[in-house]
């Protein structure tokens, strides 16, 4: 008898220890600091002299468009749409491009580009978008920050997002700085968000290089310190970069609204996502794209970059998008393109032009 129950015992500590040998084996484990992936010909240009670049920032919600209010979306989990079509797909990647195309931005800065995932039928978002748009663009650098070769709920396969920087001009290299984590158990910390920071260098004729920043920091974490620990990383990573005097622009989405605002201007199902005294303070000495005070005036829905998908939301309500930069570069202008990209995602295109 005490024979049968070692066994069993033996053969249950086997099993337990299988699995989480396999949950950890299907999962993203980058390190702290990395090397991103590039791809860039050879013949790229560097960045002429004190030239005046165009860059945008925009995250595209995996090319879902806006016909549908995910599972995520609602408190409690619960809107009622998983994944979207193909087709919604197809008409959100040719509405992308037809905004690039229009602006014509230099460098373009992206949050939420799939590619091997379930969740949108395994397509390669980047490739098809680089096909639409100009051949000028054949510089990139991207990195994960959400992996797993099996998420066992939701989409029941594999997923892949990243972060991505789209250049006109060839990059020498990139980094990847990882953020803090959210608290959690081993299982959600395995299958998480590893968020993370994407910098790619370009290259400057007869000058510093550029420092070009695209970042995702957290959501649903209000209640912790999460978004005060990515927070400080930011701004210690900037921090690093001024040391040196280099030059440096970061944007994407922080998911922080300004310091200051009202959360009662949001919809009652939208305010539990933020703390009551918003971090994105912690970034007060790094020039802005937009001041707080013009993001708390009267024009500030001007500047607003999110329209939630929520049933009774129809237009953008807050900020939650931003771009920093350092002090030897020179703001030349600033706006969210908000009249004709309401339907392309829940966030708008930002475009930012500044004088190396």
């Amino acid at each position: 008898m005490k024979k049968i129950l070692l066994r069993i015992i033996v053969s249950i500590i086997l099993v337990i220890s299988l699995l989480i040998l396999t949950i950890y084996l299907i999962n993203y484990h980058p390190k702290k600091i990395e090397d991103a992936r590039i791809s860039c010909p050879v013949d790229a240009p560097s960045i002429p002299k004190n030239k005046k670049l165009k860059v945008m920032n925009w995250n595209v919600q995996y090319m879902a468009g806006k016909n549908y209010i995910f599972f995520y979306d609602l408190p409690d989990f619960r809107g009622k749409d998983v994944r979207p079509s193909k087709e919604d797909i197809s008409i959100t990647i040719n509405e992308v491009a037809r905004i690039i195309t229009d602006e014509n931005p230099d460098i373009i800065l992206f949050q939420e580009i799939n590619e091997g995932s379930a969740q949108t039928h395994g397509e390669d978002q980047l490739a098809k978008l680089q096909a639409l748009v100009s051949a000028e663009y054949k510089c990139f650098a991207d990195t994960y920050y959400f992996k797993s070769k099996y998420l066992p709920q939701y989409y029941f396969g594999p997923v892949g997002m990243k972060l991505v920087v789209l250049s006109k001009y060839k990059i020498d290299k990139a980094n990847r700085y990882a953020l803090t984590q959210i608290p959690g158990d081993f299982i959600s910390q395995q299958f998480g968000f590893k968020r993370a920071i994407l910098n790619a260098e370009l290259p400057v004729e007869d000058s510093l290089p550029l420092n070009t920043m695209s970042t995702h920091l957290d959501a649903f974490s209000a209640g912790t310190n999460t978004m005060e620990l990515q927070v400080k990383e930011v701004s210690e990573l900037l921090k690093s970069f001024d040391k040196t005097n280099a030059r440096w622009v970061i944007a994407g989405d922080f998911n922080l609204l300004p310091a200051g605002w009202d959360l009662k201007k949001l919809h009652v199902d939208n305010q539990s996502y933020y703390n009551k005294e918003s971090e994105i303070s912690l970034l007060k000495d790094f020039n802005t794209a937009v001041t707080q005070e013009e993001l708390l005036g009267k024009s500030q829905s001007a500047f607003y970059t999110h329209l939630p998908n929520h049933p009774d939301v129809k237009t953008p309500d807050r900020t939650i998008d931003y771009f920093f930069y350092s002090k030897n570069l020179t703001k030349k202008n600033y706006f969210v393109r908000s009249k004709d990209t309401q339907k392309i995602s829940d966030h708008l295109p930002m475009i930012f032009e500044f004088q190396l």
